[in-house]
């Protein structure tokens, strides 16, 4: 019997990544082959194989780069079997048939088990791999260099560090996703974004290991011998993050000549660090049937078409206050070219519809001269309600967009071809990966404020949010409207204390929190004016009154009354409109939480209604307005 061949050589060990993971250096992978060089310490203008020759890259450095810069794609398949699970719930033998057929020579399709096997290989491959790198280096060593440098005036003015750092405090793993704070310093922000991956590395493997922070010290006796037991135990995820974003403030006080003289002295540091770990070329060996095994995964090979797919995930993503019906016929959920009927919202009228690939009319298809299209266009997605046929029922379109070779013409004519074929729709464009500058404001077109463009739309990206934003908005305004109606299906537990939580940027200094307690006979407010308690009627507590930004302002709801409550914000100080305060409102029962972003699209006013909780039923109706002066009937 053959041995198993053992790589050793880590140039051989990228030449198989190529050649069996179809990695296209040219086109779909460029981006991914920009970040690796510069993960490698290389130049854009050298081969991925100088790098690793000249650099002397070890197996471990290599792998552990390789994975941090594709973990979108296992981020991706994430989502994916979320939303193959909850489509599961829809069918009696629970083992659900994925199939996908996006054009006539790329058709695959499998099974949900068969899908979460191959997620948790995935995971299984990255986990040992990139253990390998970061078991050497996360020590309290990465934090001394940004600990030791700081002064009693550094504070943290990142809204999402202070949640973050609260929610740790509160012993949960934060919800809040942070991002990598930069100096402006583009070498220390290099080795700061560095030590970054390896926190984040870090963090995710404690997350698999205990439910929570403290989960540690409950299990000390069946987990003490894991590597990372008494960092954890120590707080080092937390004390990492207060420090980093601490030094970032200070770096930005200082004047130049302070900051040169501090990133150098910063950078030294670190790299004594990463020069001293004891990882070596051959310390680990990698075995070649394991990376071959990975890259012929059907999950990896078909990479670019599950992009589109997991697209779908942040949409239905942006849906999940309503109740989703997937659409699961004799155990399939078929994504097709020719057509697909993804899932249907409940409750709503008219009824709301997502679709893959919908095809309908275009009346200027041969005027415009679009050979791909000709007299039709077909969308990846529309959110129509019927009929579907009408062009003018689609609400919402959103296109995805992997071009081998993407230009500004092939991107705009895209936007104008669905604006103008789908006339009273919302265009929304994602792409995996930039997104030409400047690219709606050079369009031509009327149809111009109905475009939308998001670049670098992968997993964690901070346009998420907004792209959900855009698209929830549009179906409530639509919705809002006289004789339709779409019902949210998000219920609140009324056996449970609940935290309503405001959160917004530094200006205005002064927003305030109210809740409107209200039934046919009363009506009662609890606010910084009437602060309440917990334990006495209406069992409401309004904790601080926050003047100077940011927030949180909270109020807590301990026992539930047959009663109405409406959240309401006053914009106090108004030194800038509601609409630039970036305010939020965060509903928290326990480990569960619901976010209610502010509305762009609102009109200027000083009170911004967020919705109403019926204490009888724990439903909630968003209503998401802002308005001139609150008027409670």
């Amino acid at each position: 019997m053959n041995e198993e061949k053992i790589i050793d050589d880590v140039v051989e060990l990228w030449k198989i990544i190529c050649t069996y993971g179809a990695i296209d250096e040219k086109y779909y992978d460029k981006d991914l082959i920009k970040e690796l060089k510069i993960a490698l310490g290389g130049k854009h203008n050298e081969s991925i194989e100088t790098i690793l020759s000249t650099n002397n890259i070890s197996l471990e450095k290599f792998i552990s780069e390789f994975f941090k810069v594709t973990k979108s794609f296992s981020e991706m398949l994430n989502g994916l079997l979320e939303m193959f699970e909850e489509a599961n719930a829809y069918t009696s033998d629970h083992n659900i048939n994925l199939e996908f057929n996006f054009n006539t020579s790329k058709c695959f399709s499998f099974d949900i088990n068969h899908f979460k096997s191959m997620k948790e290989q995935v995971q299984k491959i990255e986990k040992e791999f990139v253990y390998l790198y970061i078991s050497e280096l996360v020590s309290w060593g990465l934090i001394d260099p940004f600990r030791k440098v700081t002064n009693w005036q550094s504070k943290i003015t990142d809204i999402k560090a202070i949640n973050w750092l609260k929610e740790y405090d509160e012993n949960k793993w934060p919800k809040s996703l942070l991002e990598c704070p930069q100096t402006g310093n583009n070498e220390l922000d290099e080795y700061i974004v560095k030590v970054w991956n390896i926190w984040d590395i870090f963090l995710n493997e404690c997350k698999r290991v205990f439910d929570n922070p403290n989960d540690a010290k409950a299990k000390r006796a069946e987990n003490e011998e894991w590597p990372f037991y008494y960092l954890l135990l120590d707080k080092w995820p937390y004390i990492f993050v207060d420090n980093l974003f601490k030094f970032t403030y200070y770096f930005d006080i200082l004047n130049e000549a302070e900051k040169l003289a501090l990133s150098k002295k910063v950078i030294e540091s670190l790299n004594e660090i990463f020069n001293y770990s004891s990882i070596t070329k051959d310390k680990h060996k990698v075995w070649e049937k394991t990376i071959k095994e990975f890259l012929k995964l059907p999950v990896w090979k078909h990479r670019y078409e599950l992009y589109s797919v997991w697209v779908c995930t942040e949409i239905m993503g942006a849906l999940d206050k309503y109740n989703i019906e997937y659409n699961v016929i004799d155990g399939k959920l078929s994504f097709s070219f020719g057509g697909s009927h993804i899932a249907s919202i409940v409750n709503s009228h008219p009824e709301l519809q997502i679709w893959a690939e919908l095809k309908t009319e275009w009346e200027k298809g041969e005027t415009k001269n679009r050979k791909s299209r000709g007299k039709h266009i077909q969308p990846d997605y529309s959110l129509v309600v019927l009929p579907i046929e009408d062009v003018r029922s689609t609400l919402v379109v959103v296109e995805c967009k992997q071009y081998k070779k993407p230009s500004r013409k092939n991107f705009s004519e895209a936007l104008e071809d669905y604006a103008d074929g789908r006339p009273e729709s919302k265009v929304i464009l994602v792409n995996y990966g930039k997104i030409p500058s400047k690219l709606i404001e050079k369009i031509e077109s009327e149809n111009k404020s109905r475009m939308l463009a998001f670049g670098k739309f992968i997993p964690r990206s901070t346009e998420i949010a907004e792209f959900k934003n855009q698209i929830i908005t549009t179906i409530d305004k639509y919705y809002n409207s006289p004789g339709k109606t779409i019902i949210s299906n998000y219920m609140l537990d009324t056996s449970e204390e609940l935290s309503i939580i405001l959160e917004w940027n530094e200006k205005p200094r002064d927003l305030d929190l109210s809740l409107i307690i209200k039934d046919v006979n009363d009506s009662m407010e609890i606010s910084y004016k009437n602060s309440g308690k917990k334990e006495q009627f209406p069992f409401c507590e309004y904790k601080v009154d926050v003047r100077n930004g940011f927030g949180p302002e909270e109020i807590i709801i301990s026992k539930w009354l047959n009663k109405d409550y409406t959240i309401i914000v006053h914009n106090f100080s108004k030194e800038v409109d509601l609409q630039a305060s970036s305010a939020r409102i965060t509903l928290r029962q326990g480990i569960k939480e619901y976010q209610i972003d502010i509305a762009n699209n609102s009109e200027n006013g000083e009170v911004w209604e967020v919705g109403i909780i019926r204490g009888s039923t724990g439903e909630l109706v968003q209503l998401n307005n802002i308005v001139k002066t609150f008027n409670e009937d």
